[in-house]
């Protein structure tokens, strides 16, 4: 199976950037009618799939296991998609869906990445008291 970009995969223009640090979390909520609309094993088609089109008024979206990549709006109105982690919850109440058809009644969250977290941790050294960052060293505490 040939691989195929985030953006061929939403079917989204491909000038939409995939972005990892964000600075927000989504709660989705899916109700009755989007349990009963979606389909199982398709995280172009699942609950919370149809929540997140319903909510952000967004073509599409894939929520899938861990990852979920969510198209949004920056503040000037421009589309990127927001690649966000999912919460071992809602993991688990994915892995339910897929099996049984049937979605809890909650709130499921999904946050930054982990490895936009780690990411930046590894960028600031600290050295004997000394901040390192971009080859740029403080003192700590001055």
């Amino acid at each position: 199976m040939p691989r195929h970009s985030v953006q061929e995969y939403l079917g989204v223009p491909e000038s939409w950037p995939v972005v990892e640090k964000i600075k927000h979390e989504i709660v989705l909520m899916p109700n009755k009618q989007d349990v009963r609309r979606a389909r199982r094993q398709d995280p172009r088609a699942c609950a919370l799939h149809n929540a997140a089109c319903r909510v952000f008024d967004i073509p599409n979206c894939a929520i899938g296991g861990r990852w979920a990549y969510i198209p949004q709006r920056n503040t000037k109105g421009k589309f990127y998609i927001a690649r966000m982690q999912a919460t071992g919850e809602t993991q688990r109440a994915l892995r339910h869906f897929d099996r049984t058809g049937k979605m809890p009644e909650a709130g499921f969250r999904l946050f930054q990445s982990l490895q936009a977290i780690t990411i930046r941790k590894k960028m600031h050294i600290i050295k004997n008291g000394i901040v390192v960052k971009s080859g740029i060293a403080t003192r700590r505490g001055n």
